[in-house]
């Protein structure tokens, strides 16, 4: 009889070891797909995210990218960009100087500025909105190697134009 029990004994043990392996098993197959799907919610989160920042807020127009190629200093681009100011297109290999520019500076020259990662503040005043620019000045001044300020009055035309206005975002 002691032997039966044994044996009934080490069946039962056996039982036990089996159910908790089973168990763990289990438990396992349920953190990996777990794993598995905060994985997959990251890359569709990571995926949306792109896809959202590449579309257009209401009101924005994309423009296609006229390139990047440089041409000779001093000489005039051939194509004629696709907005004013511009933000891509043939221009030229040097950097124009960061900081405040009194006198309007070529495309050709702000285009690589632009590139490089820098920011251009154009301004349109036609009284001089001394309080706008010395606030910008102000800004400038915060990041004086990366943002070029100059009054862009008279370019294209002769006078300022209300859809490049900062109104929006800056009161005069």
């Amino acid at each position: 009889m002691t032997a039966t029990r044994r044996t009934a004994s080490a069946t039962t043990a056996s039982r036990r070891k089996r159910g908790q392996s089973s168990d763990s098993q289990k438990q396992l197959r349920w953190i990996v797909i777990g794993a598995i799907g905060i994985f997959v919610a990251i890359i569709a989160l990571v995926v949306f995210m792109n896809v959202r920042s590449e579309l257009p807020v209401a009101g924005e127009q994309m423009l296609e990218s006229q390139g990047n190629l440089h041409i000779e200093v001093g000489t005039r681009s051939p194509m004629v960009y696709n907005s004013t100011p511009p933000s891509s297109g043939l221009h030229y290999g040097g950097l124009a100087d960061w900081g405040v520019h009194s006198d309007p500076v070529p495309y050709e020259l702000l285009l690589h500025n632009l590139e490089d990662g820098g920011v251009i503040v154009y301004y349109q005043c036609p009284d001089g909105c001394v309080e706008t620019v010395d606030a910008l000045k102000a800004i400038l001044a915060q990041h004086p190697r990366s943002v070029a300020l100059m009054s862009h009055l008279g370019r294209p035309k002769e006078g300022p134009e209300a859809k490049y206005s900062m109104a929006p975002v800056a009161p005069a």
